[in-house]
């Protein structure tokens, strides 16, 4: 390979570097519970109020959360609404035969629903720490 071709490879490289690591990004973690109780499973998504991709991130069952845009890339600071769903763990049937009945959903209505959600969050540059408290009533 000669020096030009070296040179334009190397340039390359590190333009995608740069473009797949922008400084501006953010991360954002937290805890989702329910009347001051963790939720035990469900999802937590960070819909953009300026549009674009929404950021998801499954809860686990110490009700700890952490959302990503697509393959875990993070997303850009900005104004989001929150919409958090978490259901029992699904009826297993005695036939097996059977499929599965979905859990009694956990978390209000409203929660669920980008119009109705009252989970307003303003995500800055780099890790941001966002407990989500939910109330049932």
């Amino acid at each position: 390979m000669d020096r030009s071709a070296r040179a334009f490879a190397l340039i390359f490289v590190v333009g995608l570097f740069a473009f797949g690591c922008s400084s501006d990004d953010a991360s954002v973690s937290g805890i989702a519970t329910l009347d001051d109780a963790p939720l035990k499973a469900g999802t937590v998504t960070f819909h953009p109020v300026s549009g674009g991709p929404a950021a998801i991130g499954e809860i686990d069952s110490d009700g700890r959360y952490k959302v990503n845009v697509g393959d875990g890339k993070r997303l850009p600071p900005g104004e989001y609404v929150v919409t958090v769903l978490s259901n029992e763990p699904p009826k297993i049937p005695a036939d097996p035969a059977t499929a599965p009945m979905p859990g009694k959903r956990i978390t209000p209505e409203k929660y669920s629903d980008v119009a109705k959600s009252d989970l307003k969050v303003t995500v800055k540059t780099g890790s941001n720490s966002v407990d989500l408290k939910l109330v049932s009533k």
